[in-house]
């Protein structure tokens, strides 16, 4: 029954991507499924939210606000220490909101995907273009913690993190932070 559950899922995010790049080829002859983020300009748009599949993963992802634990990016260390402590709020109906500690910074639509290895695949397109992302998912069995791997879509591929679920916005005083 999962694998019926699994194939249908991978069917339908195929369609639904065959027919996002459609709309986006008639509407701008654009041939890339994933818009290059505008690092230099804070503003920018997000897709239309689309209700995503319910599936194990999507039931999981929308629990609670996922927050950053770890965050490792080879590339500039300093950012390790920057990202603890950002935070998703992903909603049912695609939407997200995000912050770091307290504080709400972004907003935006989420989507699930499949890369070419068949890995769960998130993509945050948020209404700042320069936090746009996507990461390669992985959630334990009890769903409470992940891993977010990031990719090469927004220019991320090397970052990995710890994600875990809590059931509020995090603060300072829970990790540990002044």
């Amino acid at each position: 029954m999962k694998k019926i559950i699994l194939m249908a899922f991978v069917a339908m995010t195929w369609v639904a991507c065959q027919n996002e790049s459609a709309n986006n080829d008639s509407a701008n002859n654009a041939t890339t499924e994933a818009p290059t983020p505008n690092n230099n300009d804070p503003q920018g748009t997000a897709i239309t939210p689309r209700t995503p599949v319910q599936s194990g993963l999507t039931a999981d992802l929308t629990r609670d606000f996922w927050v950053y634990e770890f965050y490792i990016d080879p590339q500039n260390r300093k950012n390790n220490r920057n990202y603890r402590g950002k935070w998703f709020n992903l909603k049912e109906d695609g939407t997200f909101e995000s912050g770091q500690w307290q504080e709400t910074t972004g907003s935006g639509s989420w989507l699930l995907l499949k890369d070419e290895e068949n890995r769960d695949l998130l993509r945050l397109d948020n209404v700042n273009d320069a936090e746009d992302a996507e990461f390669i998912v992985q959630i334990n069995a009890d769903g409470d913690a992940a891993s977010w791997v990031g990719t090469k879509t927004y220019g991320q591929a090397g970052v990995m993190l710890k994600a875990i679920n809590l059931m509020t916005e995090p603060t300072k005083q829970q990790f540990g932070v002044e």
